[in-house]
């Protein structure tokens, strides 16, 4: 329901604040500690979900990818790498939705690798024993 003991002005953010109470409490302040946002944005119209027959496809859709300003990659270097990608914002590009994987794996697998590298300093790991890596590898399960 509606409060009418609040100012005016006030009323109309009260209202929506308490529709919004998980979003506002527990979903928007962990993208203060994320290090990469990645949101999709259909390009067709999506303004009637009743009228709309199906999701938009990957081709559909950008994909805009955002840094934390003090863990940016060199984000030239990315939009060269990305193929019909572009700056939006100095740490903010834009993919296109049929690049999105080739994007995840040019910018996470430097930083996969240097996790991994520092990981292995931090144990005295010299050469990676006989089984695979990952997860699997710690399991010594077999692919």
């Amino acid at each position: 329901g509606y409060y009418f003991d609040k100012p005016a002005s006030a009323n109309h953010h009260w209202v929506l604040l308490s529709r919004m109470h998980d979003y506002v409490c527990h979903i928007t302040p962990q993208f203060a500690y994320t290090h990469i946002n990645i949101q999709m944005m259909a390009a067709v119209d999506t303004s009637d979900p009743f009228g709309i027959s199906e999701m938009p496809t990957e081709d559909e859709c950008f994909f805009i990818v955002s840094f934390k300003r003090d863990c940016a990659p060199d984000m030239n270097e990315l939009v060269k790498l990305i193929p019909k990608s572009f700056l939006s914002r100095p740490n903010t590009i834009v993919v296109p939705g049929g690049k999105l994987v080739h994007a995840i794996e040019v910018i996470l697998m430097p930083m996969v690798h240097d996790l991994v590298s520092t990981s292995r300093k931090i144990r005295g790991v010299k050469k990676p024993k006989k089984h695979k890596a990952g997860l699997r590898g710690a399991l010594m399960q077999s692919y």
